[in-house]
């Protein structure tokens, strides 16, 4: 092992020590053979430390690679993070456009209710606006007919109005006629009375002179102020009276009488027609005015009505407008919404083109790394086998030989330890610090070492070079098998970035830590 080198190196000094007197005893070999072997085991050490530098430069380099490998996947990883996190972001836009939408549309869907509604509000106004406007048609017309009628009954009353004019004034002229003989009264009593005086002494019939009698009665009871009760209780006795006179028997004064009480008769007949006439269409003009009245109030409450109506259509016509414009706003943030989608859509495709191409690299780094990874394999494979060949062989070369004694103007023999570089490539699992270049076998104290001893010293040595090759075979391995499992786990996590990019992305595994070293 490289921490008992020292404790060896001693050893074969005090061995050396002691076997110096034996060395005297013993038959020396040839010093020329030995300074060969030692030179060959030193040009053999040399080739050996080239190699080994060499392969510390290769090492350098895959650390390097690995170096930028780990960078690559770490920026992979800085980029996978930053599309889950865009991704996370399309998908809550998308989530709320969709709110957005689904939310637009239920408005949409409750305004076309509401439009609905409020069409049939409309239609069943503009149905009730009809039936008023024909009631109201049928109202004017009949309005427009009791109109017309209550002009032909003016017209009609106007008439009667005029007849019973005429014959108001044919009767006072008849009474003034009638009262003209009162006027003259005096000569016609004084003929009466002669009359009278003549007929006593003719001793005329009793019947006539009754009659005689009952006609100046009469005549004196029409020509005063008459009475409605009377005329009616007296008009079948006057009657009957007037058809007991004889035309032949009477005398003109009597017919001429009993004429103007017929024409009296007739006139006053005539005129009770015509109040009773006028008292009925009256009665006719004040039920028109009622009704005229109703038929206004009617009209008043469908003006009422027909106002309320438009006042209703004028509400619903502006919350038509309200809702129209909230249709064409709305209808504007969906245009944008989409336009922002689109716009998501080409960044996620341009990302998602860019992944490709970052996968694909890394694809072509891990496969450049596993080449040279397997190049390097099979080199220390190479030369392990051919330095163990060459140990066996200097082995079977020094192993029949005997231990004889040598001088002490032997040169001496380097044994140099390895490289600081090269023992930082140790096992993680390894507590042994390698030696370092200020670690050198003082050749100077080893004077003269025997045949077992030196073949001991090489043996350790190779021993101590293929197990310092085995922990680097071994770290390259680990090392090799730590970014087999990085690229795995990324290349999982991208590829299930990648397929679930539709759905809600899950949380990004975490980062496994590789194992502490001791």
């Amino acid at each position: 092992m490289p921490g008992q080198l020292p404790k060896q190196d001693e050893a074969g000094e005090e061995e050396a020590g002691r076997a110096s007197p034996s060395s005297d005893r013993s038959s020396p070999i040839d010093n020329t053979e030995k300074m060969q072997m030692l030179r060959a085991m030193k040009d053999q050490l040399i080739a050996n430390r080239t190699t080994i530098s060499e392969k510390d430069i290769q090492l350098d380099e895959a650390k390097q690679l690995v170096a930028l490998a780990r960078q690559e996947t770490e920026d992979m990883r800085v980029i996978n993070e930053k599309l889950v996190n865009q991704n996370k972001q399309l998908q809550n836009r998308v989530i709320v456009t969709r709110e957005m939408s689904q939310l637009g549309k239920q408005m949409a869907q409750l305004k076309d209710l509401e439009v609905k509604s409020l069409k049939v509000e409309i239609h069943g106004l503009m149905e009730k606006i009809r039936l008023l406007n024909n009631k109201v048609e049928n109202k004017t017309c009949d309005v427009l007919v009791e109109s017309d009628a209550h002009q032909n009954l003016q017209m009609q009353l106007k008439v009667i109005e005029e007849e019973s004019k005429k014959q108001a004034a044919f009767i006072t002229k008849l009474e003034q006629d009638c009262l003209y003989p009162l006027t003259a009264g005096n000569p016609l009593s004084e003929k009466l009375f002669v009359m009278n005086g003549l007929f006593l002494e003719l001793e005329k019939d009793d019947n006539e002179m009754s009659f005689l009698e009952l006609v100046g009665e009469r005549i004196t009871s029409l020509l005063a102020p008459e009475k409605e009760e009377s005329l009616t209780e007296n008009n079948f006795s006057l009657h009957a009276c007037f058809k007991t006179i004889h035309e032949e028997e009477a005398s003109p004064v009597v017919l001429n009488a009993r004429n103007a009480l017929l024409f009296i008769k007739d006139l006053l007949i005539n005129r009770r027609k015509l109040e009773s006439e006028v008292q009925s269409l009256k009665e006719v003009n004040n039920q028109l005015k009622l009704t005229m009245l109703e038929q206004e109030r009617e009209l008043s409450s469908i003006n009422i009505e027909l106002t309320s109506a438009w006042g209703m259509i004028n509400k619903v016509k502006n919350q038509h407008g309200i809702l129209y414009n909230a249709r064409e706003a709305h209808r504007h943030d969906l245009r944008e919404k989409r336009k922002l989608l689109t716009k998501l859509k080409e960044e996620l495709e341009f990302s998602h083109k860019k992944l490709l191409s970052l996968r694909i690299m890394n694809k072509e780094s891990e496969a450049e790394f596993q080449s040279m990874r397997d190049e390097r394999e099979s080199r220390i494979l190479e030369d392990n086998a051919v330095k163990v060949v060459e140990a066996v062989k200097i082995v079977e070369e020094m192993v029949p030989e005997k231990p004889e004694e040598l001088d002490g103007t032997d040169t001496p023999i380097f044994i140099d330890s390895p490289s600081s570089e090269e023992s930082r490539i140790a096992s993680p699992t390894e507590s042994e610090a390698l030696p370092s270049n200020d670690e050198i076998v003082d050749t100077e104290s080893i004077k003269i070492l025997d045949k077992e001893e030196r073949l001991k010293l090489l043996e350790d040595q190779c021993k101590f070079l293929y197990a310092r090759v085995l922990r680097s075979t071994h770290r390259s391995i680990l090392l090799a098998e730590r970014l087999s499992a990085l690229h795995d786990q990324y290349g999982s996590n991208e590829e299930s970035a990648t397929s679930k990019a539709s759905t809600p992305a899950p949380e990004t595994p975490k980062e496994r830590t590789p194992p502490k070293s001791e």
